[in-house]
Order: C-alpha cells, then structure tokens, then sequence
C-alpha cells in the first residue's frame, strides 16, 4: 500500500472537509487570476479605441466625458457643438474628421447621426443590407441585431428623451437597411443613422401631409392668396416612405444645426497636430486627444485593480491561517492513526509524507480549479468588461 493510496482513501472518506478545504483555496485564489487575464485584454480593447481615434472635439467641459461620448456614445450634458464647426474643419482640409450627433437611443442603444465616410474610415463591413441612403433608414450593429432578433427591413423606433416631454422629441420608426459586421468595438451596439434623422428627432425637420387641396375644416384654419393655414390637428409624419420623403423639410440654417462632438479618424500625426490648432482658435470646441485620456483612465483602473489584489492577498492570508488551522487540528485527531501506522512498519517519516501529500493535492486541485473558473470567467466578460468599465 501506497502514501498515495492512503492520502486518496483519507480525502475521499473525509469529502466534505476537503471540499471546503478546496473551496476556501480556490475563492482566495480567483480574483487575482480572473484580474490578470481581464485586465490585459480590457486595457488592449481601450488603447486600440483610442488609437484607431486619436483627436476628439467637443464642447468645453470633461475631457473624459468628451472621449467617453465620442469613442463609446456614452451620454453627456454638454451644450451641443455647431454642425459650422465641423465645417470649418473640412474646409481646412481635414477630410477624415467625422461628425456625431449621440442624444438619442431606441431600446436602450444609442442612435449614432454620422456620415457616411464614418464606415469608411472605421472600415466597417456589413453583414448583410447596405449602408444608410436617405432619412429614416438606419444601419444596426451586431449585437443589436443579436440581441433584438431584427434583420434588414425591419423597423426600429426612436425613444423619447423624456417620458414627460413625449413632444418634445417625434418617436421615429427607422427602417433598417444594413447589418455591420462584429469589429468587438461599441460600434456593435449601436444603431447609425445619417444626420439629418437625429435632425428629425429632434423636431429641427419634419415631414406632414399636403393640406393644400384638403377641404377637411379640422386641418384647415385659413385660405388666402398667401397659401394654406394649417391647423395644430396636421402632425408630422413618424415614419419615412416613399410616398412622404419629399415633404420633409427642415427649419433654419443647417450650420446651426446640432452636434455632439467630431472625431478625427486619421493616424498620421501631423494632422492630428494641425487639426487640433485649427479647432483652438474656435473657443465653443475643445480639443481632446484620446489616448492621453485613455492612459489617465487605464491608470486609475490599475489603481482599482491594485486594492482589489491587496484586499484578496489580506483574504487569501486569512483563508491560509484558516487552513492551517484545519489542518493542525486533523494532525492532532490522527495522532491514533499515526501510532498504529508506525507499530504496523511504517517509518515517523511516513507520517509527515501523507500530510505533505493531502496539502498538496488539495492545493493543486485549488489552483487547477481557480485557474479554469477564471479562464472561463475572461472568456464569457472581456469582450464587454471594457464597456463596463467605461
């Protein structure tokens, strides 16, 4: 008979103390292990957002609010920048900057208004439909359509602001053109739209039925050789359609128009450098340059992350001095069990050799176990940890 014999038969009998024993172990272990392999990935998720948009403008303010509202459609209550201050941007030259308009959302993604060229320059595939061509058509990320369970020519409404200011903002109902491909980014849950349909939404444009030939006295105030008097009793249409697109007008000079923030998607550092003087000479736009702000961020997360590992090393400390104990005490109940094992042959050697085991493949299992717990952990979170934490 074996010591590895005799340790299997004693932590087999004894299952419950070793399964705790093991449990105690392996919790201790796991937060430091899951940190290790999360983090990692979650500061690589950052910098190659950061990277792929190196300058940011918006409106004075946080500048972490700023990146975090450009890079990831995070909300802000910042005032809006001017859709003429992107245009003076590319009247500078600067073809690669994009703008948002990010203050809208349907079932809880946001409603990104952009431009064409922003598929362009972030290389975007689609998976199926095609890109957005007119107002009222929209473009979902992956996991929208995932989640959602919508496919091209479907439809999705826009969600008011506010419950208690319904008309304030027109729900639109936005047929879906076009699918993107997964890239892991936040472009993944997010649905495009062109400018000109956040426009809508925000009551700047409408479309409304032609009362001009209508003799319906509800819709009717006035005729006179100035036209037609409409009544409050013609709303604005919440749906595109062929039939309705011409009527869609907006009020006001579209350079007054509303936007959230521009990004320049544009890696060569000399435009970075000139396209961030052109926008400090306008006092209404900050210039942020993103992965400075990401290091500041990735910084504080390591901070957190060390208080998390210092935290567990105080449990884990606790967890062995309680194992110890543990074990102590079942060195002291198998005094009998000892003695007899020397009277039978066996050398005080032997004794000391099956304790030594049984800590040793209680704490190989620990280990093994946290190690695949944690593995499993990071492969199911790291993907949208980095959303998380943002």
């Amino acid at each position: 008979m074996t010591a590895w014999t005799l340790v299997r038969a004693h932590l087999t009998f004894h299952w419950r103390r070793t399964t705790v024993l093991i449990g105690c172990l392996w919790i201790g272990c796991l937060v430091p292990l899951v940190l290790s392999q999360v983090m990692p990935e979650v500061q690589k998720q950052l910098q190659r957002r950061a990277n792929e948009t190196p300058v940011v403008f918006g409106s004075p303010g946080s500048s972490l609010e700023c990146v975090l509202h450009a890079l990831y459609f995070r909300p802000t209550q910042a005032p809006p920048l001017l859709y003429g201050d992107w245009q003076s941007l590319q009247q500078a030259g600067f073809e690669r900057c994009v703008p948002l308009h990010v203050r809208f959302s349907t079932n809880d993604y946001p409603i990104v208004g952009t431009h064409l060229e922003y598929f362009t320059y972030r290389q975007c595939q689609f998976l199926a439909g095609e890109p957005f061509g007119r107002i009222g058509d929209c473009v979902i990320g992956s996991e929208v359509a995932r989640q959602l369970e919508l496919n091209v020519g479907e439809f999705l409404i826009s969600s008011p602001r506010s419950f208690l200011s319904i008309a304030a903002d027109y729900p639109l109902q936005m047929k879906i053109v076009g699918i993107l491909q997964p890239t892991a980014s936040p472009d993944d849950r997010a649905v495009f739209v062109d400018l000109k349909t956040t426009w809508v939404i925000e009551n700047l444009g409408h479309g409304h039925q032609d009362v001009s030939q209508s003799n319906d006295p509800n819709l009717v105030l006035e005729r006179n050789e100035q036209g037609t008097v409409a009544s409050a009793a013609v709303l604005p249409f919440t749906v595109v359609t062929e039939e309705n697109l011409a009527s869609f007008h907006f009020h006001g000079e579209m350079a007054d128009f509303p936007i959230t923030a521009m990004v320049l998607l544009d890696d060569r550092q000399r435009a970075q450098d000139l396209a961030a003087g052109v926008a400090q000479k306008n006092a209404k736009v900050q210039t942020v340059f993103a992965g400075d702000v990401i290091r500041e961020l990735l910084s504080l997360l390591f901070q957190i992350q060390n208080v998390i590992v210092a935290v567990s090393i105080f449990v884990g400390v606790a967890t062995l001095m309680l194992f110890g104990l543990v074990i102590g005490l079942s060195v002291q109940i198998r005094q009998q069990e000892m003695e007899t094992l020397f009277k039978l042959g066996a050398s005080r050697g032997l004794t000391w050799t099956l304790y030594g085991l049984e800590v040793l493949v209680i704490a190989v299992v620990a280990l093994l176990l946290a190690g695949l717990i944690s593995r499993l952990i990071a492969w199911f979170v790291r993907e949208d940890l980095y959303l998380w934490f943002v």
